[in-house]
């Protein structure tokens, strides 16, 4: 049988990381993102496991590339670029939260909150998405053309 509820005995697996990237932790995450006290530990580790795979597979190829060149780890190419990985990382898991949370309690008057949670899941996104681009030295800004 399935098991949905936490077990506060049993810690959360530890995460997968790649070692050419620093190491993330959910205790960060929580220092720079509020995290609601109603998400599970599990929950936020299965999320942030999820961010740090997208962004990772994100960042690939140029990795490669770097690995090429002789660099080793991200912090090689410097400390700008370490903050921006985990600012990625950190900002997929709060948008992946917010929008697994308003899935859970969209109805009613939450629902109407839930709204505001698109907004904030999408800034998020975005600030995940400009942090990679600035690591691949692309522009990370984008134009609107207003009609």
């Amino acid at each position: 049988m399935v098991d949905f509820v936490d077990d506060p005995e049993d810690p959360p697996a530890a995460l997968f990381q790649d070692e050419f990237f620093p190491a993330v932790t959910q205790a960060e995450m929580h220092t720079r993102y509020r995290q609601n006290d109603n998400i599970s530990e599990h929950i936020s580790q299965q999320q942030l496991q999820n961010a740090i795979f997208l962004i990772n597979r994100q960042l690939e190829n140029w990795r490669i590339d770097q690995e090429a060149a002789g660099i080793e780890t991200l912090a090689a190419t410097g400390d700008e670029n370490v903050w921006r990985y985990r600012n990625a990382v950190y900002a997929q898991t709060k948008a992946f939260l917010l929008r697994i949370y308003r899935d859970a309690s969209a109805t009613g008057i939450s629902h109407e909150r839930a709204d505001g949670n698109d907004l904030s899941a999408a800034d998020y996104e975005r600030q995940a998405w400009s942090s990679v681009q600035e690591i691949l030295g692309r522009e990370s800004t984008v134009e609107v053309a207003l009609l």
